[in-house]
């Protein structure tokens, strides 16, 4: 037993200190391993150094001085513990996440609840630990922790009951999904971090637990020496599983005396300048440089890019299908839906399924629009869309958590929707074709097909093929209106004209209320525009939809395209181009949405400040905001 607390204490905590200190300078000095989830490894990390302290605690002669203030001291490591269980937790759902939903990239809002959550439960704990008078701090091994054999144990033993089945699950699920699911094999480092701290810390969880003396176990030192010999080594375990992931370790040590501007050069522009044409078999070959699972801070990343390019592939051999090109497809067809079944690269067992929505309405709007399954083909080619894909793969669905990829070519947006907003257009498309289709021009944002897609037995995603409303214009300032002004702004910085303002990000109501307020619109097209906002708007409350916006793009003339100035819906403002749609309207008011309205009245700001209200009022508030800005003042907004 000292034996072991010597070498616990005097060689294995100071090792695994080292090596977690070297993990957390390459989070703060190598940019790549800041990306998601890298900070939920960061925060396990500093609990490690925490905790890897705790064992200093052990020497008696340091223990005599800290007899006072070990209670305390003691609940500070105890945070600390419990902390990187549920860091460790946070991280093995979102594994599961991902497993689920590779093209799932909005991570900041659930970052934000972990830690809260995380750190809330950890306060929670370690004020009843120094509020307590029974906790004098001194633990089994002798070091400031939990006070030995007393009820307090059993919080060391809570992660072995909830934590420790969760992570262990999830890493289990991973090793059986890397089968079929062709995504799970990228996590596979992620699950040995999760696994090695399980096993560290779990074994250290147990001995605490069952020293608790309701249970009149008496001491078990089997346990106490694996607890002390895991528990002291577990920072140096930890680092191992870390830098089995290929170049990470590099990665680090090149920090040390080199900036980490060697990480320009990715993987995928390399991939994007190798000479295609001269391979034989460019999509097998593509998909296989796609799949390393060396950098442990891309996983994420490579899981959104895999799967991008896996579903351009499958649209381009769907397509290529319907325009009698490919034959290779099993296909089932009923009323509403034609669903395919294909091999996605040639030599592989990697299937897919596609089911395709109503495709005799959305025809329709392809038609209308001069779309054709060839141009999709074109905007789809795997050569062009795979360079910068992962500049392409983005998550600005605001709440809704929507994936959104954008072509090489700017013609196109695929995006992902959910099951509710999949049925809102199953419901309207009929009248929705018809309403693209009539003569009167039509603001709504075209949607030219829906699909439900499954790579071999993944999570089903629904996806829908939609006009990217930018491709005319090469950097335009944008913006999103919705007519409300709670939490519709998206920058506090005043400017004195819309040139100085800075392009790429998207504006919203009070941004555009401070900067333009108002458009003149040449050839008096602002009757014709509220008109047929008007039609547009009557078929949106027809289904009871709400929470749609106007998206409102301007540039300078001599930057936009030519074709631009041949589009039905845009129109001139002095030396500014613009164009307009409706978008995002896809969310009906539910049940769910009507609870949030009611809320609102319990506040003193008026309803029609917020976004959510009746499709009723949305609607007026809508044409009124588009009144304003046209400069329609002679005009009457027809209701109904």
């Amino acid at each position: 037993m000292v034996l072991l607390t010597i070498i616990s204490y005097a060689v294995l905590a100071p090792i695994s200190f080292i090596c977690q200190i070297v993990l957390v300078y390459g989070f703060l000095r190598v940019k790549k391993m800041k990306k998601h989830p890298e900070v939920m490894i960061f925060w396990q990390c500093i609990s490690q150094i925490i905790l890897d302290l705790h064992w200093i605690t052990g020497i008696p002669y340091i223990n005599n001085s800290l007899s006072i203030v070990c209670q305390f001291v003691g609940a500070f490591f105890a945070y600390f513990y419990i902390l990187s269980w549920n860091y460790m937790l946070c991280l093995s759902l979102e594994i599961l996440k991902k497993i689920r939903n590779p093209l799932n990239c909005k991570y900041k809002k659930r970052i934000i609840v972990y830690h809260i959550l995380c750190h809330l439960s950890c306060f929670i704990m370690f004020c009843i630990l120094i509020l307590v008078k029974n906790n004098n701090g001194r633990s089994l091994i002798g070091t400031c922790f939990i006070q030995n054999a007393s009820i307090y144990e059993l919080i060391i033993f809570l992660p072995v009951v909830i934590h420790f089945p969760i992570c262990w699950y999830i890493c289990f699920y991973t090793a059986w999904a890397s089968r079929t699911n062709v995504y799970a094999k990228h996590l596979k480092h992620h699950n040995y971090v999760v696994f090695t701290f399980s096993i560290c810390w779990g074994i250290n969880s147990v001995t605490h637990g069952l020293n608790y003396s309701g249970f009149n176990l008496g001491y078990i030192a089997i346990l106490d020496d694996l607890s002390m010999i895991f528990g002291g080594a577990s920072g140096f375990f930890m680092f191992l599983a870390r830098i089995s992931q290929k170049g990470i370790l590099k990665k680090i040590l090149r920090s040390f005396y080199k900036d980490a501007n060697f990480f320009r050069n990715s993987n995928y522009r390399s991939l994007a300048n190798s000479n295609l044409k001269s391979i034989m078999n460019p999509e097998q070959a593509l998909f296989s440089q796609l799949n390393f699972s060396g950098d442990y801070s891309m996983l994420f990343d490579n899981m959104t890019c895999t799967a991008a390019l896996d579903i351009l592939v499958g649209f381009c051999k769907y397509f290529s299908y319907c325009i009698g090109s490919e034959n290779d497809i099993k296909y089932i067809k009923n009323e509403k839906s034609y669903k395919l079944q294909f091999n996605l690269y040639p030599d592989t067992n990697k299937n897919i399924y596609i089911k395709h929505y109503l495709p005799e309405y959305f025809e329709i709007i392809m038609q209308q629009s001069g779309i054709g399954y060839r141009d999709f083909i074109n905007s789809f080619n795997i050569k062009d869309n795979i360079k910068e894909i992962e500049n392409r793969c983005k998550s600005v669905g605001g709440k809704s958590e929507a994936f959104f990829y954008f072509t090489k070519d700017n013609q196109f947006i695929i995006k992902s929707v959910n099951s509710e907003e999949l049925d809102i257009l199953k419901s309207m498309a009929k009248d929705y074709s018809i309403r693209i289709s009539e003569n009167n021009r039509s603001y709504l944002a075209r949607v030219f097909g829906v699909f439900k897609i499954s790579i071999n037995s993944s999570h089903p995603i629904i996806l829908i093929i939609m006009e990217n409303l930018s491709r005319f214009f090469t950097s335009p300032l944008s913006f999103d209106l919705k007519g409300s002004s709670h939490e519709r702004r998206s920058t506090y910085t005043s400017y004195i004209n819309y040139m100085i303002m800075p392009r790429g990000k998207v504006y919203k109501d009070i941004d555009f209320e401070n900067t333009f307020g108002k458009i003149d619109i040449e050839n008096n097209e602002g009757p014709e525009i509220l008109n047929s906002l008007e039609l547009d708007t009557k078929l949106l409350e027809k289904y009871e939809i709400m929470d749609y916006s106007m998206l409102l793009l301007l540039e300078e003339a001599n930057n936009c395209r030519n074709s631009l100035l041949h589009s039905k819906n845009c129109f001139r403002s002095g030396e500014l181009i613009g164009n307009l749609g409706i978008i995002d309207f896809l969310q009906n008011y539910s049940a769910r949405k009507r609870i949030e309205t009611t809320l609102n009245t319990f506040k003193n700001d008026k309803k029609s400040n917020y976004s959510c209200i009746p499709p009723d009022m949305y609607r007026d508030r809508f044409l009124q905001l588009a009144k304003d800005i046209f400069v329609c003042d002679g005009l009457e907004i027809v209701k109904g």
